[in-house]
């Protein structure tokens, strides 16, 4: 089997993966429509769509793509106006997305199916090209891959970010302790396919695609989002510890995230 037959094998599993995942959040969403399921995810998108509109802040009509979207929230969740495409293999999480988009009153979004290793766009067509939660399920071959096209897509002096779970975060060890069979019985997340990518090498893979479609990175920076507090911690938990938490272990936020400028 050659690369090229390896990464179409990878692409419909995924596919197959993410539209039964998506087909049960979409489930579980309209049983109980709640934009966020705790103060601690509300909070954590805050976090997020901040960051991202304060280095868009100066473009007059920002251009963003999420390729492989997933749900597309944190893309939805920023300003309106922003042109944002959401882009996944799954037509089951496009159609969450849409959902999603319709209950938030989005607009200026489109929704595309099509695939991370040949994204179905012009050279330098995006202000922003990013993700959430997509590399951590992909070897480094395929993340390179994806990466390189993220770049081609991208505009000059446009930003390319991704971002992966922490697994040094106090959640993501849970659920790698959750993982063991003979705690089959203890409710909560489970790591699956999931592998852990650190800040350097983040870095060398955005700088290595980005060699590969002839292009460099001027600038990177890694940030964290997520309060190292459990998940579920209400609001005025999180009001009042969550930044001692912060300072204490600034490490263990939940989400790593590289934000390369071309």
């Amino acid at each position: 089997m050659t690369k090229l037959d390896d990464i179409r094998h990878l692409v419909e599993q995924e596919n197959l993966f993410w539209s039964a995942q998506f087909q049960k959040e979409a489930a579980r969403d309209k049983k109980n429509p709640v934009n966020f399921s705790s103060d601690w995810w509300r909070l954590y998108y805050r976090e997020i769509t901040d960051h991202i509109g304060h280095i868009l802040k100066l473009r007059s009509d920002p251009y963003v793509l999420e390729a492989g979207s997933g749900s597309g929230k944190a893309s939805l969740l920023l300003s309106s106006n922003m042109r944002r495409v959401l882009l996944d293999i799954s037509p089951s999480a496009l159609r969450f997305a849409k959902y999603l988009a319709e209950r938030f009153g989005c607009q200026n979004v489109d929704f595309i199916q099509g695939d991370l290793f040949k994204l179905p766009f012009e050279e330098r067509s995006f202000d922003l090209t990013w993700n959430i939660g997509v590399l951590e399920h992909y070897h480094p071959e395929a993340a390179l891959q994806i990466l390189k096209e993220m770049s081609r897509v991208t505009v000059d002096g446009g930003y390319l970010a991704v971002g992966v779970p922490n697994f040094g975060a106090f959640a993501i060890q849970k659920a790698r302790t959750l993982r063991s069979p003979i705690l089959h019985f203890v409710p909560g997340y489970r790591l699956g396919t999931e592998r852990p990518y650190t800040p350097p090498q983040l870095i060398e893979l955005i700088e290595g695609a980005c060699h590969l479609e002839g292009r460099s990175v001027k600038s990177t920076e890694i940030v964290n989002f997520g309060n190292p507090l459990p998940m579920g911690s209400p609001a005025w938990l999180l009001r009042s510890l969550g930044p001692a938490a912060e300072r204490r272990w600034p490490h263990r936020k939940f989400l790593i995230v590289a934000i390369s400028r071309l």
